[in-house]
């Protein structure tokens, strides 16, 4: 129901008298506000103070629904009470159609007390702070927004925080060390209570190391063995404030063993530098194998090739030469290229006489080795005549001169695959010169066809 606050409770029986209503009601309060302690948190032994309206209203049967209750008590006010001292607060409630009253009253004290409890530090007391990078000092941080609790928090605004040592002072250290410092919590009535928070020194300084002084590692592969070289590298180190020295880890872009032998081609090293509170610093670095090793053969091993000319077709030998192999650390092997040095095709029949190859052997790197060989064909093939094609020769005797005959007979004439024609040599069985006057009777010529080899052909 609606509640009016009344000045006095007689002014407010008057008003009830006057209107005639004699109803029955139970009046209550729903809202009293209860014993209030006012803490002096400024200090200043005084405390302001106020309060809230109690709430009153009524019930039952006799009462009339839209009549009022009203209050009998002082408005709220905004004052100051002494710390030491308190006040006492009544408040009555009438209905004014039955006249009904509240049993019992809303009575509560307010009291003002010196404040006398210190803050409460609610201080995170274990902190990492980085220590500089000569690994010999830290900066004592700000802990002065460290969290606390005045008087439940009632009294926060009035605390003052204070640290030894102070924010920004260099304390000596080193990496995992410990400095303590004590923060200082301090009301306006002078209560105070402290903390500890103890700062451990972390080393957040990566190793230093110049990355541009790692150069190309350059090797050539194993002449001997494989197509790889297995020298080792020697891993880079860095420079650490806290460590000293930092050797570097490295790891191979083909995921090999960093000690693994070194494969043709460039291998990328990733070199991780880690102190030991796990900063780390990378550098990268290129090592390269060339290979710079020639095919191996014996060039001693190519023996000259021996042909025979053509005994049907022309004086060349048309046989391909195999072209040798020689072996190679990288390739494997290596099939030679060769060169004539009668500028023909490698596949061309070969001519008479010597023809030098010079064969190349080159691997994928472009390393060579070249040996020479000789190619040699010669002449075995006799001319070729006919015999039964000589018929004899029958001749007269010189009626004039005597028992003779001085003419000359005809030289014959074979082929040769390498000379073309061959005119014989005759040599006549009375060793006379062949272009002697033929005595009466048989004379016996032998024909020798002889080429330029040496071959013979005799009719």
């Amino acid at each position: 129901m609606k509640q009016t606050l009344c000045s006095t409770l007689i002014a407010c029986c008057l008003l009830l008298f006057a209107s005639g209503l004699d109803a029955q009601c139970t009046v209550t309060f729903d809202t009293c506000p209860g014993d209030q302690t006012l803490i002096d948190c400024d200090g200043d032994g005084m405390v302001i103070f106020t309060w809230t309206l109690p709430t009153a209203s009524s019930s039952g049967a006799g009462c009339n629904p839209i009549g009022p209750v009203v209050l009998g008590g002082p408005n709220p006010p905004t004052d100051t009470l002494m710390v030491g001292t308190s006040v006492s607060i009544t408040y009555d409630a009438l209905d004014l159609m039955t006249g009904a009253t509240a049993s019992p009253n809303c009575t509560f004290i307010l009291t003002a007390l010196a404040d006398t409890e210190p803050p409460v530090p609610m201080c995170n007391t274990a902190q990492d702070v980085p220590i500089n990078a000569a690994c010999d000092e830290i900066t004592i941080p700000d802990l002065t927004g460290e969290s606390y609790l005045d008087n439940g928090g009632e009294c926060d605004p009035h605390v003052t925080v204070t640290q030894v040592p102070e924010a920004g002072t260099a304390a000596a250290t080193t990496a995992g060390g410990t400095t303590d410092v004590v923060v200082t919590f301090t009301d306006a009535s002078g209560n105070a209570a402290t903390c500890t928070v103890t700062l451990t020194a972390i080393d957040v300084t990566a190793p230093v190391f110049d990355c541009t002084t790692l150069t190309q590692v350059d090797f050539t592969t194993n002449p001997s063995s494989t197509c790889t070289n297995d020298m080792d590298v020697a891993p880079p180190v860095a420079t650490d404030a806290c460590d000293g020295a930092v050797t570097a880890v490295g790891t191979r872009d083909d995921n090999a063993a960093i000690d693994a032998p070194w494969e043709l081609g460039t291998t990328v090293i990733t070199w991780t530098f880690t102190d030991a509170a796990g900063n780390e610093t990378e550098c990268t670095q290129d090592v390269v194998v060339v290979d710079d090793v020639d095919p191996i053969i014996d060039c001693n091993s190519l023996d000259p090739i021996s042909f025979n000319t053509d005994p049907v077709t022309d004086c060349t030998n048309d046989t391909d030469v195999s072209a040798p192999v020689a072996t190679d650390n990288c390739d494997g092997t290596v099939t030679a290229v060769g060169m004539r040095n009668d500028n023909a095709a490698i596949d061309a029949p070969w001519p008479l006489g010597t023809t030098i190859i010079t064969w190349t052997f080159t691997d994928a790197a472009g390393n060579d080795i070249i040996c020479m060989q000789d190619v040699v064909v010669e002449d075995n093939v006799d001319p070729v005549f006919d015999c039964s094609s000589l018929m004899p020769i029958n001749l007269n005797p010189d009626p004039v001169t005597g028992c003779t005959n001085d003419t000359d007979a005809m030289a014959p004439v074979a082929t040769d695959n390498c000379d073309g024609m061959i005119t014989a040599v005759g040599m006549r069985d009375d060793n006379a010169a062949i272009d002697a006057p033929w005595p009466l009777g048989t004379t016996v010529i032998t024909w020798t066809f002889t080429d330029a080899s040496n071959n013979v052909t005799t009719c």
